[in-house]
């Protein structure tokens, strides 16, 4: 039988375990994604013709590359015919490294690849079918599975208060956990679909897992105070903080104050806040008071290493 009509007959599936069981048919080149922890299950189906002891086809293989820092493919399972008109075995050969987390099963023609407790650093990358022959092995599926897990801000307060002057250029760092790469999106309460002013994400740096996002803020004017909800999603989920930005009481002074490294920024207690334009950005439940009572900022712990605010020298 021609390799070619062996190709077609051998599609490839994926089935998510979950409670409610997905299937998603594995298509070459596109990523599928399965959240850390779950067990999925990879098959792909020989006809009978092709599992027949005379046909050309010796051997079932399906190999796996890691995304991140694989190098070679790594054979996972092999189910082999060990002499001539033999018929293909049940039970295949298994990488001892992977015996833990993956099974095998060969029946009716399915050659089938259960995957337990998905983890990136054992089940994220390319999962491929082969069969082998005489002439050599040819590739029956391609299949990338993504394990995702839904994203984590690291924050040492979960609600960070900001306080800035008009014209301030203020830097924050926000760090997210996640994979695959989340898209972080900061909404001004009151003005959720105008981002071209208050804060921006300008920048994002990778290291393993963690996302490390710059976040700009230069205030032009009063309405651009107040909360902003800053959220991280992807595939697997979402998560959000709320973000407070309130004015200082150097609303007004001149330009020579407002680029003064000291007045860039109070993360203190709040001395002298210019009162009008602090309550206006409260209005409308922008910022709750808890969130921002003098207080408590004048006791809260200062912004640390995960939670970073600059300002320019």
């Amino acid at each position: 039988m021609p390799l070619e009509k062996i190709r077609r007959n051998v599609p490839a599936v994926l089935l998510i375990s979950d409670s409610q069981p997905e299937v998603s048919e594995g298509v070459n080149g596109e990523p599928l994604f399965v959240h850390e922890g779950n067990n999925y299950t990879l098959f792909s189906y020989l006809t009978a013709e092709t599992m027949a002891p005379s046909a050309a086809v010796r051997s079932v293989i399906w190999l796996f590359k890691r995304s991140h820092g694989g190098a070679y493919d790594i054979l996972l399972t092999v189910w082999k015919r060990q002499f001539l008109n033999q018929s293909f075995p049940t039970h295949p050969f298994f990488n001892e490294q992977y015996e833990e987390t993956v099974s095998a099963v060969g029946h009716n023609g399915y050659f089938t690849l259960l995957v337990s407790n998905a983890s990136v650093e054992l089940h994220d990358g390319r999962f491929s079918c082969l069969t082998g022959s005489v002439t050599g092995k040819e590739i029956v599926k391609v299949i990338d599975v993504v394990v995702s897990y839904g994203p984590q801000l690291q924050l040492n307060d979960l609600f960070p208060t900001v306080w800035a002057n008009i014209s301030s250029n203020i830097f924050l760092h926000l760090s997210v956990v996640a994979g695959p790469t989340p898209e972080l999106v900061c909404e001004h309460s009151d003005c959720p679909s105008d981002h071209s002013s208050g804060l921006q994400v300008i920048n994002r740096t990778v290291f393993e897992r963690t996302h490390h996002f710059s976040i700009r803020f230069q205030p032009m004017v009063e309405t651009v105070f107040g909360a902003y909800n800053c959220s991280a999603s992807n595939e697997a989920g979402s998560v959000s903080v709320l973000l407070c930005v309130l004015p200082t009481h150097h609303l007004h002074h001149g330009p020579h104050e407002q680029h003064n490294r000291r007045n860039c920024i109070d993360s203190g207690p709040l001395h002298g806040r210019n009162e009008a334009t602090y309550r206006r950005a409260k209005q409308s439940g922008a910022c709750p008071a808890g969130l921002v009572d003098p207080e408590r900022e004048h006791h809260r712990r200062e912004h640390a290493a995960q939670y970073h605010i600059q300002c320019p020298s």
